[in-house]
């Protein structure tokens, strides 16, 4: 979290694992993690990092050491993260759809979460760390963070992706195919309103908020090549 290090998954490595590199020094570390995984994440309060491996676990190093601290197995093909402020850390599962809690401090699992539907997705935990989104398949969940409950769930009959908080946790965008192309919807839990953001024939396949919840960056494919988008006041 000081930008003194830059962590690359090494997923077909020999053996497969992370490396770690100094960016003062240029000094290059490999930590070698059993298989390999696409994605990692470094949590903001502990400073450890996080690795969905393609073997059903979850590796945890320490930054400070560049040292394995823990392997957590979960189930489902974890392969997305998030971190609730309250320190949990929550995974989804590829390819039966479950959300894994687990408690940073212990590094251990608290509960698996099934929904109703099963496919690949990722997580998103709100700013206010009330909710985790996670979208599998055809639907997306609203979890409750402190009871683990599913509090809403959301049928777009299409292909859910790419869950995102507003800022200010009011709000959920998330990517869908419901209507043929992927595009950005704008989901409200207060009302369960949902409201196409964009319409790009080519679709849409990655976003974010800005930290001042007044616009929203995404990447499109548009006119034959990848381009960087920005919709302003996406709320108005």
């Amino acid at each position: 979290n000081d930008e003194s290090k830059l962590y690359v998954s090494v997923e077909s490595g020999d053996p497969p694992g992370v490396v770690a590199v100094d960016l003062k020094t240029g000094k290059t570390t490999k930590i070698e993690t059993g298989a390999g995984g696409n994605y990692l994440w470094v949590q903001p309060k502990t400073d450890k990092l996080y690795l969905p491996t393609r073997d059903n676990r979850v590796v945890v190093i320490d930054t400070k050491t560049d040292r394995v601290l823990r392997s957590i197995p979960v189930q489902g093909g974890p392969n997305g993260v998030d971190f609730s402020p309250n320190g949990e850390v929550w995974v989804n599962g590829d390819r039966d759809g479950s959300v894994t809690v687990i408690d940073s401090k212990t590094d251990q699992v608290v509960t698996v979460i099934q929904p109703r539907a099963k496919g690949a997705g990722r997580v998103a935990a709100s700013p206010d760390g009330r909710f985790v989104a996670a979208t599998h398949g055809p639907e997306v969940s609203v979890i409750d963070v402190a009871t683990k409950h599913t509090r809403q769930v959301v049928n777009t009959t299409g292909h859910d992706d790419y869950p995102a908080w507003a800022p200010d946790g009011q709000s959920l965008a998330f990517v869908s195919d419901r209507g043929g192309a992927q595009n950005v919807y704008l989901y409200d839990p207060s009302d369960e309103k949902i409201l196409q953001l964009t319409d790009i024939i080519g679709g849409v396949f990655s976003m974010s908020w800005s930290r001042d919840n007044d616009r929203v960056v995404f990447s499109a494919f548009n006119e034959g090549g990848w381009d960087i988008f920005l919709a302003k006041e996406p709320l108005s």
